[in-house]
């Protein structure tokens, strides 16, 4: 599919989200709903350049030739047991496949699914990779710089083994979702260990022990030095803060403050009924069973110069606010400001309970991603939206 064939169905798109009203679409940047895609998965015989290491490749890039869904720019994988390293019957890291419409929200259709391998092959902990890369500048609706604020949203699910790993207090941890600035080095696409693709917001969850509860991980990784903890205001009460990154509970302490105009949040308890007050808050607790599709949002924006603690970083769970910070330097002094340019859904697993004779996969899955330039209306007047079905993707 071409991109100006990607644009229209954009459009086409965004035209059937205005039926369903409430929020206002009209500043979309991208869409993903991941059903018109033909069947693809991240270990493709043909994604095997014999000059990269991997084989597959580990890095599966468009400008590089790589077979990719439409208007993907990049992808990352390095699975375990998956049929590429030689385990027919395993998963590839990443699937977008029909076979999987009960992984789809709604049932039908086709969805992003990560499968995240148990293992001790690697020598290290974070055991499988599967990460797709969208650079927004190819959507042809964001200047090539990138943008300064950004709103993100998208539906995720995780399976009933991954909650029976929780409760076997053996889920470890898994990053989920990235917002970064890629710095255009094609060599260094996946680079996040030097100032290159900073600054990097990152999503992750997990838990080391069932009486932590599942964990809302918020890493705000600056361009230039750690935050400065002294310098934020409002960050959450009792929860430490280092190397300018933050383990939150999804419980009634974590989101004091944190709704519009101050108001204390609150979640729904998916499992048991009634509202998560005390903890710890269980994965089901939060996102529900498999069956159950969570809506996540984020919104960030850029500090205003280097070093000037006024950013931003905010969090949905299903409308409601869970987190809100208006004091982040994405930018530290010393360095050029930059924009948003990438979102990147999936990451790395932390995940080594299971013996490797097991060859053990479970998985979760995100369907219905959108991107817009600004956080949608009804969202600064805490007004929650009724839920919308999913969408079909129309050619």
């Amino acid at each position: 599919m071409t991109n100006l064939r990607s644009r229209l169905k954009i459009g086409i798109t965004t035209s059937l989200l205005a039926l369903w009203v409430v929020p206002c679409f009209a500043d979309v940047v991208l869409e993903e709903r991941f059903d018109s895609h033909p069947d693809w998965h991240s270990g493709l015989l043909e994604n095997d350049s014999p000059f990269i290491s991997g084989s597959p490749d580990r890095g599966q890039h468009s400008f590089d030739g790589a077979t990719l869904p439409d208007g993907w720019f990049s992808i990352r994988q390095t699975p375990q047991w998956s049929p590429s390293n030689g385990y027919p019957d395993g998963h590839e890291s990443i699937e977008v496949l029909a076979a999987n419409a009960e992984k789809s929200r709604g049932g039908t259709g086709k969805s992003f699914v990560k499968w995240r391998d148990s293992s001790t092959v690697t020598g290290g902990a974070w055991s499988s990779d599967g990460i797709a890369m969208f650079y927004l500048p190819e959507s042809g609706s964001v200047p090539p710089d990138g943008l300064t604020e950004l709103y993100v949203e998208f539906y995720i699910t995780f399976s009933n083994e991954m909650i029976a790993s929780y409760y076997a207090d053996a889920v470890g941890s898994a990053k989920l979702f990235r917002v970064l600035h890629w710095a255009g080095n094609r060599d260094e696409v996946y680079s996040y260990f030097d100032e290159s693709n900073k600054p990097d917001f990152i999503w992750g969850a997990g838990s080391s022990n069932v009486d932590y509860g599942f964990r809302n991980g918020l890493a705000m990784l600056t361009k230039g030095d750690h935050l400065d903890p002294n310098k934020m205001v409002g960050i959450p009460y009792g929860y430490p803060f280092q190397r300018s990154q933050l383990s939150l509970s999804y419980t009634q302490k974590a989101l004091e403050g944190m709704g519009v105009n101050g108001a204390d949040a609150v979640l729904p308890d998916k499992k048991n009924g009634g509202l998560i007050t005390s903890g710890p808050a269980a994965l089901d607790q939060v996102f529900g069973n498999e069956t159950n599709w969570t809506k996540v949002a984020f919104y960030l924006k850029m500090n205003s110069a280097p070093g000037v603690y006024d950013g931003v970083l905010m969090q949905w769970i299903d409308d409601n606010r869970i987190f809100t910070n208006k004091t982040v330097a994405w930018i530290q002094p010393g360095y050029p400001m930059v924009k948003w340019n990438s979102v990147l859904i999936g990451g790395n697993d932390f995940f080594s309970a299971r013996p490797n004779e097991e060859r053990y996969q479970e998985w979760w899955a995100i369907d219905d991603l959108v991107i817009r330039h600004d956080i949608p209306a009804h969202l600064e007047t805490n007004q929650i939206s009724p839920p919308k079905p999913p969408l079909l993707d129309v050619e």
